[in-house]
């Protein structure tokens, strides 16, 4: 097979979105599942091109002259006349064709059906290839479309039908690109949607006759789409009754016949601009590839100058044997065509992985003792892959930490139990070492550190997740400001044995103490500045806050997370999370997990970046202290009822504030990511970073917006926030 060509190099645009992914900021009902909403590119940018009529059709890869039978409309009615309109051209090109019809189907007033986002998003008109209206799922979708509606003004219109296109293409693994429509009076705006660009139109008047043939030419592309809008290699199974659908996925194996992965379903998938990513997964029949179930499927449309490909970092990590707790793969390669060239759009390659291991989300564990120890165990697997692979994972997250269930037994080579023991080994004495319920995945942005490679230094990860450090790019503090750290806590008698057995050099390297460093923020050199694997450890935190903040007991009533707080930890624009919260943030029956959580916030309080003594400049000093902050909780409070009671299946509620991101971050005095009173020097300056949930002052009832306080001005919150 002949190398293909190189693919283009990515925009600026595109580096500037790739290596973040945004979560969504919104609080679902949905609970545990991710809901992706779609991130809009800017009109008139490079992701953003407005075509003409001629230069649109010429993207179809039609001519306006072969579309002569079309004829403008005298009169036009989008909300009566539409459908009707569109079905009468798709009759047209059916019997042209000589191929089934697509209908055009209102569907204002239904819910299409599973989307793996769980979105309630309802176009108001969608494309299929079936008759029936009665369940129409998003993977039977030709083509979503958004028609005018009252209070819809000209820019939300367009944004509301591009955003329907990004559903439909997490819906459509099999395409590369899908097509959309907004509607109005006027006429109609078309729409070509990738993971790199979209093309639309102006509004075209169907009253002339080059937008009608324009139109025709659209409907054509439905039925026969251009072979770079397809990918080949996955193909969606449709049997009556089969819920949800199912696809059948390609593998080509050298030497072999193409191997035929039936079955798969779609369990997630990433936000459509950009690295576009598709989780496929099959429990009940899996594949076969050289003796192993092929589990899962990892479509993922790459930009091609990756450092590390995911392949690369993770044969690394078992490359003297497997490593339990990270995800094992068993196929790594681009996908291609029949013709030998990579499925790609732009500059972005598709790859696909399979792997071995499946996990369900973190958010999905049922006690706090199992979040404890799935924690304790993320700290200390991201540890050994550093010291012993040099490989940082740099996107701790909800979706890339899982859980195992009844995890099988694998061979572990000597040289990985010397270094590898468990949380719960350390706590009962006859547990296998290295037997873990931990899953590890997603090391995309993975980073094998070599004393000859250059440091990465871009910002990389899931924005709330993200150390604070590498939220700003830089360390964290002002010059000549104190940064203050307090030593490992020390060890709960009870369990002090076998962990000094498990781990003896941790014992002499981080010594119980009660002692602190005092040092001084010097200035950030941002060309030395890195990932480093603290960060990861902060990552872990703001994930276990997290479960922690959504959780309540199972068979109890739920409270309402703060607003002001749930805004201030999900935003995207600028970071004011919080370190430490208030105890009456959580659900009574966790609360008892408030001081843990303030304990191990202060640990990344003082950015590692400016410690100058051992152990506190230590690597892995964060990781050490936040491991012994979670065995001692766990040992002081073994027979409490909360640790074993598991919480609910939905996640405590939260009412949106009525005030903005930017709006509550305004409200508060903020220095570098603590709050801070801007009083006079003769009063304390120690950070005050409880958040009481009526933070805000009441919006005034003329104007929801009308009450606001100047930055550094305290004197509208509660006390509880003023130091």
């Amino acid at each position: 097979m002949a190398s293909p060509p190189d693919p283009p190099s990515p925009s600026p645009a595109e580096r500037q979105f790739s290596p973040v992914k945004k979560y969504n900021l919104l609080h679902q009902s949905s609970g545990n599942r991710r809901v992706v909403h779609a991130s809009l590119p800017k009109e008139d940018t490079e992701e953003m091109v407005k075509l003409s009529v001629a230069e649109f059709c010429d993207a179809l890869d039609y001519n306006l002259d072969d579309f002569k039978q079309s004829s403008p409309l005298d009169k036009y009615d989008a909300k009566e006349d539409f459908i009707k309109y569109m079905n009468d051209i798709s009759a047209q090109i059916c019997v042209e064709l000589n191929a089934d019809q697509i209908y055009f189907h209102d569907v204002r007033n239904r819910k299409l059906l599973q989307h793996s986002t769980e979105t309630n998003c309802r176009p108001d008109s969608v494309a299929v290839r079936s008759r029936d209206n009665n369940e129409i799922h998003w993977s039977d979708v030709e083509a979503a479309i958004k028609i005018h509606s009252k209070g819809t003004n000209l820019t939300d219109g367009p944004l509301q039908a591009m955003s329907y296109a990004y559903y439909l293409l997490q819906a459509r693994p099999d395409r590369v690109a899908v097509q959309g429509m907004y509607v109005d009076e006027g006429g109609v705006t078309l729409f070509l949607v990738s993971c790199t660009e979209i093309k639309r139109t102006q509004r075209l008047s169907l009253t002339t006759l080059a937008n009608v043939r324009l139109l025709y030419a659209f409907v054509k592309q439905l039925y026969d789409p251009l072979p770079l809008m397809v990918d080949p290699t996955i193909r969606m199974r449709k049997k009556d009754g089969e819920k949800p659908r199912l696809f059948n996925i390609e593998l080509k194996i050298p030497g072999l016949p193409p191997t035929i992965c039936e079955g798969y379903r779609i369990f997630d998938c990433a936000p459509t601009r950009g690295q576009r990513t598709h989780i496929f997964v099959n429990l009940e029949n899996p594949t076969i590839v050289e003796d192993q179930h092929v589990l899962v499927i990892k479509d993922q449309y790459r930009l091609g100058d990756h450092r590390f490909s995911e392949k690369d970092v993770i044969n690394h990590i078992h490359s003297d044997g497997e490593v339990p707790g990270i995800v094992c793969i068993v196929y790594a390669k681009q996908v291609y065509r029949a013709n030998g060239s990579v499925v790609s759009f732009g500059c972005r390659e598709k790859t696909r992985i399979c792997m071995v291991n499946y996990g369900s989300h973190m958010m999905g564990v049922k006690t706090p003792k199992a979040a404890l120890m799935m924690i304790y165990d993320l700290l200390k697997a991201t540890c050994f892959i550093y010291f012993n692979k040099n490989v940082l994972h740099r996107d701790i997250s909800e979706g890339n930490v899982l859980v195992i269930e009844n995890a099988k037994e694998v061979e572990i080579t000597e040289g990985v139990k010397a270094q590898l023991c468990f949380i719960e080994h350390i706590l009962n004495r006859k547990a296998d070492p290295c037997k873990t319920s931990l899953l590890l995945v997603d090391f995309d942005r993975g980073d094998i550190r070599a004393a000859n490679k250059k440091p990465h230094t871009e910002r990389t990860g899931t924005t709330i997740f993200m150390a604070k450090a590498i939220w700003q790019g830089k360390p964290h503090g002002h010059p000549g400001g104190p940064a203050v750290y307090k030593s490992v806590p020390q060890i709960t008698a009870q369990v002090r044995a076998a962990y000094k057995a498990a781990h003896p050099d941790r014992s002499i390297s981080f010594p119980d103490s009660t002692g602190y460093e005092l040092s001084r923020i010097g200035t950030a050199d941002e060309n030395d500045f890195r990932h480093e694997l603290y960060h990861d450890a902060e990552s872990a935190y703001w994930l276990l806050l997290r479960w922690v903040l959504l959780a309540y007991p199972a068979g109890t009533l739920p409270t309402e997370i703060p607003p002001t707080l749930w805004v201030l930890l999900t935003g995207t624009d600028n970071d004011y999370r919080p370190y430490r919260i208030a105890p009456h943030s959580l659900n009574p029956g966790y609360r008892e997990l408030a001081q843990l959580l303030a304990d191990i916030g202060g640990v990344f309080e003082s950015n590692m970046h400016w410690a100058k003594q051992e152990p506190y400049k230590h690597l892995n000093f964060a990781h050490k202290a936040f491991q012994r902050y979670i065995l001692n909780f766990i040992i002081k409070n073994k027979d409490e009822e909360f640790m074993d009671h598991p919480k609910a299946d939905s996640p405590q509620p939260c009412t949106p504030s009525l005030y903005p991101y930017s709006e509550v971050a305004r409200t508060l005095p903020v220095i570098e990511g603590t709050f801070t009173s801007s009083r006079s020097s003769s009063q304390s300056s120690s950070p005050s970073p409880f958040l009481d949930d009526d933070s805000m002052p009441p919006p005034s009832s003329s104007h929801p917006r009308t009450t606001r306080l100047r930055k550094g001005d305290l004197s509208g919150l509660p006390m509880s926030l003023v130091p």
